[in-house]
């Protein structure tokens, strides 16, 4: 019976892409190897159903539970801690993370030195130096907006608890008010307008209430907090959940998202100079010039794009 009632919760989820997979199943390992009446496992429905990463997690941990009891098991969980190193825990992928450093200095720095620094497109050592800091404090604000917490807001509360008592409270209260109507001359019942407004102010106050709770982490949210379903927490004044370093914007870190933004531009802007006058002074066009203007041009959008986003979000 157990095994039936989990085998259908799991491929529920599994079916319909639930985000936070492995927060339900983490507990649950053992059961990952129950079939469905048509024979599929949950990694078989998870892929059938278009939802790769959600295959994944449910790999991870079958292999993750299975290991420690045969050799077997502990040597196939080998790649997925090499490729969680890389790009992160299943769910949890910080592949724009690692695409952005391969970019930098495994394409980006070596072709201003190698390529830029051996034409006739050369910075002075005042601009030099200029442009060394604008990469170093670059590099520093990302890494700041990536280890800061963004404001997660703290979980299971005392007063999420109060917050549920009393809206309990004012639920029955409300269920057990009388109807806003009264008796005309006749006799007969009609609706009385301010009653009913009164009974709709109270209703509405008791909904917006109920909407600022967070079941999830047991808090109350506060105003522009908002719940996060890669993190799982809620963050208070989230601007957006950033897919390159994989952590929220909110109110603890946005600053130095808009920093990096804007560095970024400024960056950017300057190395697609410097390559536009290296391919116009040199004799031929090398194919190294038009792919980095094809990442210099991506990285540009994606940074102006995000900057005014926050801006517009913060004002």
């Amino acid at each position: 019976m157990l095994h039936g009632i989990f085998a259908s919760s799991i491929g529920f989820r599994v079916g319909t892409g639930c985000q936070n997979l492995e927060f339900f199943m983490h507990p649950h390992a053992i059961f990952l190897d129950v079939r469905n009446n048509e024979g599929n496992r949950a990694e078989d429905m998870a892929t059938r159903s278009g939802h790769y990463e959600l295959a994944e997690i449910v790999r991870y941990y079958k292999h993750k539970y299975h290991a420690g009891r045969d050799s077997t098991s502990e040597r196939s969980l080998v790649p997925f801690h090499i490729r969680n190193f890389l790009l992160g825990s299943p769910g949890r992928r910080r592949v724009l993370f690692t695409y952005m450093l391969m970019v930098s200095f495994g394409w980006m720095y070596p072709y201003l030195w190698f390529r830029v620094r051996n034409t006739v497109v050369r910075l002075s050592p005042q601009q030099e130096i200029i442009f060394f800091l604008v990469n170093c404090i670059l590099w520093v604000c990302f890494f700041k907006e990536y280890v800061t917490d963004p404001g997660y807001l703290p979980q299971n509360t005392i007063e999420y608890e109060g917050s549920m008592q009393e809206i309990f409270l004012e639920s029955r209260e409300l269920a057990a008010a009388p109807f806003p109507s009264a008796e005309d001359r006749d006799g007969k019942p009609q609706l009385c307008p301010l009653a009913l407004g009164a009974f709709k102010r109270r209703a509405r106050s008791l909904r917006q209430k109920a909407q600022r709770l967070c079941h999830t982490c047991g808090c109350v949210k506060p105003l522009r907090a908002k719940h996060c379903g890669q993190c799982n927490r809620c963050v208070d004044v989230m601007d957006h959940h950033c897919p390159v370093t994989n952590n929220c914007v909110g109110k603890n870190n946005r600053v130095w998202f808009l920093l990096t933004g804007i560095f970024v531009l400024i960056s950017s802007s300057v190395t697609g100079y410097l390559a536009f006058m290296a391919w116009y002074w040199s004799p031929k066009t090398w194919f190294c010039d038009i792919f980095t203007w094809i990442l210099l041009f991506s990285g540009w959008t994606s940074a102006l794009n995000a900057s005014i986003g926050t801006l517009s979000r913060a004002l």
